[in-house]
């Protein structure tokens, strides 16, 4: 039997919304803010605690082990 264990991580966005692809500022300004958590809940409470426009330049990626 195989348990499938997932990690949350928030690590900063280098997607949208950038247009140019120059994530300098997001890297600069979030700069040791990213995280991993056992939970979804614990991830999502973390970003949370950002505020509106500051979890724009965030997102949680679900990684299956």
């Amino acid at each position: 039997m195989q348990l499938n264990i997932m990690i949350y991580s928030v690590r900063i966005n280098h997607g949208s919304p950038f247009e140019d692809g120059d994530h300098t500022f997001a890297d600069a300004y979030m700069q040791g803010c990213e995280r991993t958590f056992s939970y979804e809940a614990e991830a999502r409470e973390y970003l949370g605690s950002f505020e509106e426009w500051e979890q724009d330049l965030l997102v949680i990626d679900a990684l299956a082990f």
